[in-house]
């Protein structure tokens, strides 16, 4: 039977409130006995306040929906743990931001508490010690989406039973004005990128006049190029530190039509490779590589440079606008 009682802090005078539960039994083997196993609660000012919960605590025990014993001891740095090696779906780069996250600024502010004993005004701490170290919108804002999905992950498996970052509100992360060229300043750029960057010019026009992204460009092998009929498929992507994948969304294998020029451009460039290392017919190499010595798997999304000494302004768009609309035939 459930029992409420009151105690009286170290203070001598402030009362509080508390109560006990007594759940299933255990059996230790070591002294041949069985042990109680109660939940307790306490710190409530007022004996009404300890009833209130007792009641919602009992009927969440009815239902099977509340946390074991186990659980109620965990600490958000054992879930957090546990959750980063939980989903094998996730996409390289979204682990790596996870994890970055998780060990920079949540685990150090709130690892240390009790995963069912998570508040709100917890989460407003952290968030407010973020802000006082001059951290972007944009860092607050993923260690709070980070931490939310940790926690909706928790409610999932039945760890907790509510997620208090609902009861927070965060400013949205930084979103500086879309920076695009016109066609003329994307003609120009090409021009640029052929002579600084010959090895890449190519890319760069597929990128500017069909859209594809940098990891896109960087997973292409001549495999999925056919010239003859001007088609070009996009089967997979490579990530910063070289690590290969499907591209970012569903829709993103596709087939892109080429049209003549890119084609005459893909035609150049495939002519020019033996040069740099690579025979022109062997469909297993990257058409996008940077050098002599390069090999498939190669190229990746952070060996992508900026063309030195480029007049064009830096453009913020990646696929998209007014660079996406210049047109080739």
């Amino acid at each position: 039977m459930p029992s409420i009682y009151s105690y009286t802090l170290k203070d001598g005078t402030t009362r509080r409130w508390a109560f006990v539960i007594d759940m299933d039994r255990t059996w230790d083997a070591t002294e041949r006995r069985w042990r109680r196993a109660q939940l307790k609660r306490s710190g409530f000012p007022r004996r009404i306040d300890c009833e209130r919960e007792l009641r919602a605590e009992q009927a969440r025990i009815d239902a099977h929906t509340a946390p074991t014993l186990a659980d109620r001891a965990m600490t958000l740095e054992t879930w957090l743990t546990a959750w980063l090696d939980s989903d094998p779906n996730w996409r390289p780069a979204t682990r790596s931001t996870y994890t970055r996250t998780v060990a920079g600024y949540i685990q150090p502010n709130l690892g240390r508490h009790k995963l069912t004993e998570l508040k709100p005004d917890h989460i407003r701490s952290m968030l407010a010690r973020m802000r006082a170290q001059a951290l972007s919108r944009t860092t607050v804002h993923m260690a709070y989406s980070t931490l939310r999905s940790a926690l909706n992950a928790a409610i999932r498996e039945q760890v907790i039973t509510w997620n208090p970052c609902t009861a927070v509100k965060v400013e949205g992360p930084d979103r500086p004005e879309m920076a695009v060229w016109t066609p003329e300043q994307v003609s120009v750029f090409l021009a640029h990128a052929q002579e600084r960057e010959p090895h890449l010019a190519a890319a760069y026009q597929i990128a500017a006049w069909r859209g594809l992204r940098r990891g896109e460009l960087a997973g292409l092998r001549w495999s999925d190029i056919d010239l003859d009929a001007g088609l070009l498929r996009v089967e997979r992507s490579v990530g910063y530190s070289g690590e290969v994948g499907s591209p970012k969304t569903a829709r993103g294998q596709r087939t892109v039509s080429l049209g003549r020029r890119l084609v005459l451009a893909l035609r150049a460039h495939q002519a020019a490779q033996p040069v740099r290392g690579l025979p022109p017919g062997e469909t297993g190499c990257s058409p996008m590589t940077r050098g002599p010595g390069s090999r498939p798997g190669a190229s990746h999304k952070g060996s992508w440079r900026w063309p030195g000494s480029c007049p064009c302004p830096p453009c913020t768009c990646t696929g998209s606008g007014t660079v996406r609309r210049a047109t080739c035939s």
